[in-house]
């Protein structure tokens, strides 16, 4: 594969950052030597099963071996070659918490806050469709944390929701919600005479080796009335998930970066057509009657808006590097939520953010 690193930053050298905790350097570096990425083979690409591909980045903000490429057939950013499932599967049974998370426990104001967030998402898809979610059947696919289908389930709707973890489960229990702990395929075995009208896959897709597969299964619970929500984090839009580096976004956890065009060329592929989708790729899908082969591609474009984006925060190195200190120390105190809300409310991020980072 034909390597063009963004900058020599993204070059692996198994250097592990200075600020991480004794655990999960002991922890990245136990999994990176059980397991790499380095000598395994290429992969096809699984929207377009092509295997041309331009390598931009060797390495993620965890110092893992994380090799990014862009397909230059359909342009999705991916990692290439990837974990297979029992790689996947031990990673996040014995690594991921002690590596990704510092903190084992969420204040109640987190959940709180994300319940305000998912009420707004709410008016987005009844906006953006003229449907009234009420008393629907709603499907969370990946669930994790137990705040987006409580928002719904407020609203008198039927809320399911599936997930393999037991992180927050004492919560789903305290709130008396119906959680299977279970994949989406053992689901679908015994509920597949059941229909839902919205299915909510957020934040979990760029997570997925295969999320083609995961699309095709759903159709047995589905009609062509069914409203599919996907939110993924945008590579051209990193500080809306509060990424200001290319490096901090890259983590090895995710499988695919994605645009809305990458993101609707996948859902073009699975069958399903684009009702809306927005920059910070909060997308609507519904199921089409024919499949649509025809996708877009332009990897040259994605390439140079990639280049760009480290650009423009590499120029700004000095002052993110401030804002993040700021934002570590808030966390250490549990405050920064809060003083991002408040930021919010008075209208100042944005300010903020065009002051310091030169963001339009």
């Amino acid at each position: 594969m034909k390597k063009e690193l963004i900058s020599k930053r993204y070059i692996f050298n198994k250097k592990i950052p200075f600020y991480y905790s004794k655990l999960q350097k002991e922890k990245i570096k136990e999994f990176e030597k059980k397991i790499s990425l380095k000598n395994k083979e290429i992969e096809e690409c699984y929207i377009c099963k092509n295997k041309d591909f331009i390598q931009i980045s060797e390495k993620d903000k965890y110092w893992f071996y994380y090799p990014v490429a862009i397909c230059k057939k359909c342009s999705l950013v991916q990692v290439n070659p990837y974990y297979n499932n029992e790689e996947v599967s031990l990673f996040y049974t014995n690594y991921f918490r002690q590596i990704y998370m510092w903190r084992k426990s969420t204040q109640k104001y987190i959940f709180n806050n994300n319940i305000e967030r998912w009420k707004k998402i709410i008016s987005f898809i009844e906006e953006k469709t003229d449907i009234s979610i009420y008393k629907k059947n709603i499907l969370d696919i990946w669930c994790g944390n137990w705040w987006i289908l409580m928002a719904f389930k407020n609203k008198e709707n039927n809320c399911v929701w599936i997930d393999l973890g037991s992180t927050y489960f004492n919560e789903w229990l305290k709130n008396n919600l119906d959680l299977k702990q279970t994949s989406l395929n053992n689901f679908l075995h015994t509920n597949e005479n059941k229909k839902f009208d919205i299915i909510i896959f957020s934040h979990n897709l760029e997570h997925l080796i295969n999320p083609l597969e995961e699309l095709n299964l759903i159709k047995s619970i589905i009609n062509k009335n069914t409203i599919i929500f996907i939110s993924v984090p945008w590579i051209f839009y990193m500080h809306n998930d509060n990424y200001d580096f290319l490096n901090e976004y890259f983590q090895n956890a995710h499988k695919s970066h994605f645009s809305l065009e990458t993101l609707s060329n996948l859902n073009k592929i699975a069958g399903f057509e684009l009702i809306y989708g927005d920059e910070e790729i909060k997308s609507l899908f519904r199921l089409k009657d024919a499949k649509q082969n025809i996708i877009f591609n332009d990897y040259k474009t994605t390439l140079s808006k990639i280049i760009k984006t480290e650009k423009m925060y590499n120029d700004n190195f000095w002052k993110i590097i401030f804002i993040k200190t700021v934002y570590f120390i808030l966390d250490k105190l549990w405050l920064r939520i809060l003083f991002l809300n408040f930021l919010n409310k008075i209208n100042l991020t944005k300010f903020l953010r065009k002051f310091l980072l030169n963001e339009k």
